[in-house]
């Protein structure tokens, strides 16, 4: 059959379509040119269009049709091109990207399009048996792709036939690689086929096809010593893209059974140790008991990893295995504490690659909170510049592994180390001063961080003087006659680099000084944008001091409306609680509502302060239980779907004020969380209702049995749930937070 056999598809307005980018008119023109000599750019802009970040649109849907016509035209340069966007359909929609609302238009029947879009998928892959037996081995090869996620059982008993006969007769290597995939996953392939394949002796259809029975798990005798054999030569060439992506694929696919195959590959020593600590990391993301056998392996390669990239990235690797692995953070920590080696002789400077397998271990040490962090990070700052780190899925500078402001991880419990540091790393890297000076920020104040952000006004008067500001406002007590001498000679030497420099600035001088308050704060706040570019940090200095002018920006901010960004919510919140303390809660009440009636990030900020005030106001209790009704019973949305977040902050608040009952609670509880857990969501859904869920439930056994019955599923499976940061941490944290709901929470958890 081709291209001419198939009645052509019927007229489409596109305009009413959408893909990522909005509405689709450009689709059909995109599709069309994949019959021209540069088909090759249509297809990546379609890749980006129709089925961006594996995500399936209307567009999507309506495009198979064209897409098929192409492939199944003889004369059409880019039919593989084609065969490789309905691959990557038929993978997707198989994956549930049918299911997801965000790549939908709002209001989607999900199930619904979910149905049209296997549906289509089942069309699209009858329509292109065929090209099974195309004379073409490109055409052939990229056609047996589209059948390897066919997994409805009337289709598959089409196309096996087909395609078994392809397997004696296919003389392609390519081709024949390509064949084994989607025979195997549609265990069509057995040890016998295996057998006739291995006797042939083509080693990239061997290979393939013990890469495919590991990958699936499929019990093929001899595939994993294939796979291991074979390695070194054939790992480059399938799936594609290197012998490293090779391996991250095999173990994303097969889980906990690639164990043996890693195994045995450490010990023909064919994979670098980089490579293989990436993967023992995926094995333990893809299952929670195998956390404890992918650490040992880790800890066995400590002693083989190279000095520089190697050791960065085993170091990672330990780091993230901690996390699964309870009770073991002391070996974690020798073992990376071995990696890194000792430390440079005083005064030598380490080199770009070792100043930053330094900074790794101090990074992971401190995550750890061990004590030998301080080592290594001081020794870091003999480099030339601030290195750096691997930090998770990041890679970020050096200042930024130790939280602070930035939020990344608490570093209260070591501030007096930190701050030290981060004066030091000022002096040594001058231009990375406004991170250090951020880091400085959300430590606890003292009489140092001053001393710090002085030493820095003419580096980072940005930064600086916020500290400065920040410090003065809410820990006056730190600034000593001597040190407001000190300051205020260090504040008449700053040459501000912005407007927001000049308006911490100014705002340094009016608190430690409140000489004409009312002018500088109208001259700062313009300096930052104004109403319409509200600054919450800014405003919260300010209202330390609470003058005409600061009230009058107050009360335009607090107009009985939510603003647009998350940013300017923070700040009304910040004007609302500065009227609610110096003047009368009503005055702000209905912009307060406004804020928590719209969700989304500062959501839970608002709800801490409705709840703390409706205390003492118990005539705005309705109202406000009201709204926090109508948030927990029909949510909100977010740019991603519903947000379950509020939902759980709103179940919550409810239980504390006493206004929800324990039906309620368990039933909305629930709700959220076992649909955010669905949509990769579900740590701090769980965290945020694990308290109130628990006590309403705990003395009440038809709730505790509910409870319990829809936490099982996740508290028992070995599989981990996957979470908004990746890696195991979220797991974890989600599996603790469960155990707290169903009050089962052991010591390993």
């Amino acid at each position: 059959m081709h291209a001419r056999d198939v009645a052509p598809p019927q007229p489409i307005d596109w305009s009413t379509l959408v893909h990522a980018y909005g509405p689709a008119e450009d689709t059909p023109g995109l599709i069309e040119r994949l019959r021209d000599d540069d088909w090759e750019e249509a297809a990546t802009e379609l890749f980006g269009s129709i089925l961006h970040q594996g995500g399936v649109y209307p567009a999507t849907i309506a495009a198979l049709p064209l897409l098929v016509h192409v492939a199944l035209s003889p004369d059409a340069p880019g039919r593989v091109g084609s065969l490789r966007l309905l691959r990557a359909y038929t993978e997707a929609v198989a994956t549930g990207a049918g299911r997801d609302s965000t790549h939908l238009p709002a209001g989607t029947d999900l199930e619904l399009f979910d149905q049209r879009a296997r549906s289509a998928a089942r069309d699209a892959v009858r329509a292109l048996v065929p090209l099974l037996d195309d004379p073409d081995a490109r055409i052939r090869e990229a056609a047996y792709g589209c059948v390897v996620h066919v997994d409805d059982r009337e289709l598959v008993a089409e196309i096996v036939g087909p395609l078994r006969s392809r397997l004696g007769h296919e003389r392609d290597v390519g081709a024949a690689s390509a064949l084994v995939e989607p025979l195997i996953r549609l265990g069509a392939f057995d040890a016998e086929d295996f057998r006739v394949v291995v006797a042939a002796g083509a080693d990239g259809v061997i290979f393939a096809a013990a890469w495919c029975a590991v990958a699936t798990g499929t019990d093929l005798p001899g595939a994993v010593e294939h796979l291991v054999r074979l390695w070194p030569g054939e790992a480059d060439r399938y799936p594609g893209g290197g012998a490293g992506r090779s391996l991250d694929a095999l173990v994303r696919a097969a889980g906990p059974s690639a164990v043996p195959a890693l195994r045995s590959l450490r010990d023909t020593g064919s994979v670098p140790v980089a490579d293989l600590a990436t993967a023992w990391v995926g094995v333990a993301e893809s299952s929670r008991s195998t956390a404890g056998t992918a650490l040992d392996a880790l800890l066995g390669l400590v002693d083989e990893a190279p000095p520089t990239g190697a050791a960065i990235v085993l170091a990672g690797a330990l780091a993230e295995l901690r996390h699964g692995a309870r009770g073991r953070t002391p070996e974690v920590c020798d073992g990376v504490a071995r990696l890194v080696g000792a430390v440079p002789a005083p005064g030598a400077v380490p080199d770009p690659d070792r100043a930053r397998v330094l900074a790794t271990g101090a990074a992971v040490l401190f995550g750890a909170r061990d004590p030998r962090w301080t080592t290594f990070a001081e020794a870091v700052l003999r480099a030339p510049d601030e290195p750096h780190v691997e930090d998770g899925t990041t890679r970020v500078p050096f200042s930024l592994v130790f939280g602070g402001a930035s939020g990344r991880r608490d570093p209260a419990w070591a501030h007096r180390e930190l701050v030290s540091l981060a004066g030091r790393a000022i002096t040594a890297w001058p231009g990375a001063a406004p991170r250090w000076l951020d880091l400085v920020a959300g430590l606890p104040q003292s009489d140092d961080t001053v001393r710090i952000a002085l030493a820095s006004v003419a580096l980072a008067p940005s930064g600086a003087c916020r500290v400065l500001a920040k410090a003065a406002a809410h820990h006056s007590a730190l600034f000593t006659i001597g040190l407001r001498r000190r300051t205020a000679r260090a504040l008449r030497s700053v040459r501000p680099d912005s407007d927001a420099a000049e308006a911490w600035l100014l705002t340094t001088w009016a608190v430690l000084d409140p000489h004409e308050h009312e002018l500088t704060f109208e001259e700062a706040w313009e300096l930052v944008g104004g109403d319409g570019r509200a600054d919450a940090e800014l405003l919260a200095v300010w209202v330390t001091r609470y003058s005409p002018a600061v009230r009058a920006a107050c009360l335009r901010l607090l107009d009985g409306s939510a603003r647009t960004s998350h940013q300017a919510r923070e700040c009304q919140l910040v004007a609302a609680r500065a009227v609610a303390e110096h003047e009368d809660v009503e005055r702000m009440w209905p912009t307060l509502l406004a804020v928590a009636d719209a969700a989304g990030r500062p959501f839970a900020e608002a709800v801490a302060l409705g709840n703390e005030l409706v205390g003492g106001h118990t005539r705005l209790r309705t109202g406000w239980v009201d709204l926090l009704r109508d948030v927990a019973g029909n949510g909100r949305p977010s740019w991603s779907g519903p947000d379950h977040h509020a939902t759980a902050v709103a179940v919550r608040a409810l239980w504390a004020l006493g206004a929800i009952s324990p039906e309620d609670t368990v039933d909305w509880g629930l709700s959220a969380l076992t649909a955010s857990i669905s949509s990769g969501h579900g740590v701090r859904v769980a965290e945020e209702i694990s308290e109130p869920v628990r006590e309403a439930s705990a003395p009440r056994p038809a709730l505790r049995a509910r409870v319990a019955a829809a936490l099982a599923p996740v508290l028992e499976s070995d599989a981990r749930v996957p979470g908004p940061g990746g890696g195991l941490a979220d797991d974890v944290r989600l599996r603790a937070a469960l155990r707290e709901i169903t009050g089962t929470r052991t010591v390993l958890d």
